[in-house]
């Protein structure tokens, strides 16, 4: 039990404990399989495990990133359009 608490917790991987209990990689995935309640209470909550949520902030990250490089597009036709720095004139926390 204290191996599963392990990996329920993310202090180990399932090979990372199969190597310090010295034990095979598909027996620690049997007892995970067996014994495990992390991702069970995760799904009975509609949870995400951790590797769901990583990948979604991960497709979030990059549909932020896009629309960051749209904004400084956008600055620098208006910046051209005016003849002013706009990012310096009005927004003075912003660096580059």
């Amino acid at each position: 039990m204290a191996v599963i608490e392990h990996i329920e917790n993310g202090q180990l991987s399932i090979s990372q404990a199969a190597k310090e209990y010295e034990c095979s990689r598909s027996a620690v995935q049997k007892w995970v399989k067996k014994y495990a309640n992390l991702e069970r209470k995760l799904r009975s909550l509609k949870g995400k495990s951790p590797q769901e949520e990583i990948a979604d902030l991960k497709k979030k990250l990059k549909q932020e990133q896009r629309k960051v490089v749209v904004w400084e597009a956008a600055m620098e036709v208006v910046e051209e359009m005016y003849n002013s720095d706009v990012k310096k004139s009005y927004l003075p926390n912003i660096r580059d």
